[in-house]
């Protein structure tokens, strides 16, 4: 297994392998998300436009895992999520945490920790940036148990629609720091 920063160089490469992966993890429990492939495939390649770090974990010529994140600004729902936290509004240039998942018989392995860690370390030395936020769905539990082990802080919960489907998000920040 490997791990590999995504650019706009290889994107194609593995295209459809993440698009697989993707509609595996989000049309399975507990969110059941209706998934446009072209859509995603889209997202994805404008991804780039929006100084977006992606890493992707590699495993037998497959992808199993992926981890994304761009600047807050960017986000489609920015406005009503520093609504609710000061944090946020503060740090607007500060890195989203957009996607996380993996594979799911990869699960349980520290795939998402690795990715997670290669991103972070990818985001403080390519922008400076030391705070990183996300969002996950309140009852994405092994998401929110990974946001937890990874030392994030829950700081708001808001509504938000997802590919048609309005869930309770919470919004969680972390602080980014060297390590010697």
């Amino acid at each position: 297994m490997f791990f590999l920063k995504l650019s706009r160089e290889n994107v194609n490469e593995y295209i459809e392998d993440i698009l697989d992966l993707y509609i595996a993890v989000y049309s399975a429990p507990p969110r059941y998300e209706k998934i446009d492939r072209e859509e995603i495939k889209d997202e994805i390649f404008n991804s780039f436009n929006k100084q977006t770090i992606t890493v992707i974990a590699i495993d037998n010529g497959l992808v199993i895992g992926l981890s994304s994140a761009m600047p807050a600004i960017h986000l489609k729902d920015f406005t009503k999520m520093s609504e609710k936290s000061i944090e946020l509004q503060e740090n607007e240039n500060a890195y989203f945490h957009t996607e996380a998942y993996v594979a799911e018989n990869y699960r349980g392995k520290k795939i998402g920790s690795s990715l997670f860690n290669i991103r972070k370390t990818l985001i403080l030395n390519e922008t400076n940036e030391n705070k990183i936020f996300t969002r996950t769905r309140s009852d994405a539990i092994a998401q929110n148990n990974l946001l937890k082990k990874e030392e994030f802080k829950k700081i708001a919960s808001i509504e938000i629609e997802t590919n048609n489907v309005i869930s309770i998000k919470d919004i969680w920040s972390y602080s980014i720091s060297w390590v010697s």
